[in-house]
């Protein structure tokens, strides 16, 4: 019983500690993410402020998870302790009793600064896990600084764009619609530019045409006798120049 709960004493400090080093590594990304100013927050898109969120959220339930397991370990371990100490005290009123006794002295003396020794691990491994629950509350902290800066850009938007204050402009929704309205503009570019080349086909025939009516004089653009279809072609061609 004294081994193994020195090896989960072992196992649960080593889990403590892993979760310590993966929670200062996420610090220290907080605080690297934490170095854009209030103005520069302006440049960071919603997908990243979204993604910053929903890491925070996943870490503080990966942290209260992995809390409420190390709670549930420290209270079996000291129902342990409690046990073992009711034993060996048993033990030791049983060995006054008897002339052969199973455990000496010495060895009663070992176990009990064994136990105190794991009363110590349990004690520090209470305030390590204090730490944790400090830091997950930084982390949540941050978190809520990050949504908070989200909504007052989702605001400023609204605000700059004259919006209807009742209805939030998003940011993702304008990107969208400036993309497919940058589509539109393209696709009426290629149109025109059709539109353009098919005029200056026909300009190009009605020219030809005129140049073989010797009877027109050279300052008329248009002669009587062109058709009104012709010459809608024409005008059509000198609106779009």
């Amino acid at each position: 019983l004294e081994e193994r709960l020195h090896l989960e004493l072992e196992n649960l400090k080593t889990d403590v500690m892993n979760r310590y080093q993966m929670l200062k590594k996420t610090l220290m990304e907080c605080d690297k993410a934490d170095q854009y100013s209030t103005p520069d927050i302006m440049h960071l898109s919603t997908k990243q402020l979204a993604s910053l969120l929903v890491e925070s959220r996943e870490a503080n339930k990966s942290l209260e998870h992995e809390l409420m397991n190390s709670r549930e370990k420290i209270e079996e371990l000291e129902g342990d302790i409690k046990v073992l100490r009711r034993q060996l005290s048993g033990r030791s009123c049983e060995n006054q009793h008897t002339t052969d006794p199973r455990i000496s002295g010495n060895d009663r003396q070992t176990y009990v600064t064994q136990l105190e020794e794991l009363t110590l691990q349990v004690s520090e491994l209470k305030r390590e896990l204090g730490q944790c629950f400090d830091e997950k509350q930084e982390i949540a902290t941050e978190r809520d600084i990050y949504r908070n800066k989200c909504d007052r850009l989702n605001n400023e938007l609204n605000y700059i764009l004259s919006g209807d204050e009742r209805k939030i402009q998003d940011i993702d929704t304008l990107i969208t619609e400036s993309r497919i309205l940058k589509e539109q503009i393209q696709s009426l570019e290629m149109e025109k530019s059709l539109a353009l080349s098919t005029v200056t086909k026909y300009k190009k025939l009605l020219d030809r045409k005129l140049s073989k009516n010797s009877s027109v004089s050279s300052e008329s653009c248009i002669t009587p006798a062109t058709s009104p279809k012709h010459q809608g072609i024409y005008f059509l061609f000198i609106f779009y120049e």
